[in-house]
Parts: structure tokens; sequence; C-alpha cells
């Protein structure tokens, strides 16, 4: 019961950043255009956006777990964390500057995040391909010299089973493979 208590707690937080991120938007939307000069700073829209964020992971909390684990992964935290900078840093600076520009250095650090990050996920796929390529053969029951069964069909009737209960006509499918060895074994002089 805690457990959802914690969860139902968590949600209301997280509704709470996002309709006080939406409201800050709208007041920094009217201030830039109606707004004192000394107003208009940027510093508002970018916490807004910063709330949003942060309301968001608070109301989808798995967007940050592992799709392996239930934990939550460091990597997916700070790859969040650094974007979130940086989209901080540029909605301030267009907010007070109306001009797009993105620094040099700003270009490196976000290639870099988004390189690890790809990296990370590709080590990831191949050590589970390993483990599940590791992984042992099932060990057959069946007694030496004795054709093992199909893995496509398990029933004791063998691989052809099915195709018998549609062809019940004993000159097609398995069937005259059997009576054509029949034929040859039987003493008909």
């Amino acid at each position: 019961m805690d457990n959802q208590r914690a969860t139902d707690f968590q949600r209301i937080l997280a509704a709470i950043f996002i309709l006080v991120s939406l409201c800050g938007f709208l007041l920094a939307i009217y201030l830039k255009l109606y707004g004192k000069e000394s107003l208009k700073s940027g510093i508002l829209p970018a916490l807004s956006f910063l709330m949003l964020v942060v309301g968001l992971v608070f109301f989808f909390p798995d967007m940050l777990k592992s799709s392996s684990e239930s934990t939550v992964s460091t990597m997916r935290m700070g790859t969040l964390v650094i974007v979130l900078m940086f989209a901080f840093v540029q909605i301030k600076q267009i907010w007070d500057t109306d001009d797009i520009h993105i620094d040099e250095n700003w270009k490196y650090i976000l290639g870099l995040v988004f390189a690890g990050k790809a990296v990370q996920s590709i080590s990831e796929t191949n050590s589970k391909d390993k483990e599940a390529t590791a992984a042992p053969a099932p060990v057959s029951s069946a007694p030496s010299g004795s054709n093992p069964p199909n893995e496509m069909s398990p029933s004791p009737e063998g691989p052809f089973s099915d195709v018998d209960a549609e062809n019940p006509d004993p000159d097609s499918g398995p069937d005259k493979i059997q009576n054509e060895k029949n034929k040859l074994s039987s003493p008909n002089l």
C-alpha cells in the first residue's frame, strides 16, 4: 500500500510541476509581449522548460530505467542532465537575444554524449546476444543411436504428424515412404 501511495504522490507532484511550468511559459510570453524591458529575461521560460521536463520524469519514471533491468540507468540520467543544461542555456539565450546561435563547444559536448549513449546501447546488445548464444543446448532424452526428435514437431508421431492429419491417403507423405520401404523389405518373389 505504501508503494501505491508513493506512486500517487509522485504523480501529483509531477502534475504540479507540469502545471507550474505551463503557467510560467504563458507568463513569459505575456511579459515578452507587454512587459517592461527588465522583465523580459529568458530565465523564466528556461526554468519553465526545466520544470516541465522534471515533471515528465516524475510522471513517467520508466523512461530513465534501463530496458533489461528495473533500475535507473545512470547513462540515461547523465544524458538527460546534459541535454537539459544545453536546452536551458539555449532557451535563455534565444529568449534574451532573439538570435539562434549554438556555441561550438556545445556541439562537441552533445556529440560525445549521444555517441557514448550509442556505444553503450550497442555493447549491451552485443553482450545480451553473446549470453543468448552461450546458453547450453537442451539435452535430448532420446536413447543413443536413435534419431533425435524434430524440434518443430514435439509430437511422438514424428515430424510429419500434422501432414498425416491433413492427408490420410497412404500413398502420400511419410506413409508413402514407409510403404515403399515395406515393399522393398518384404519377400514377394
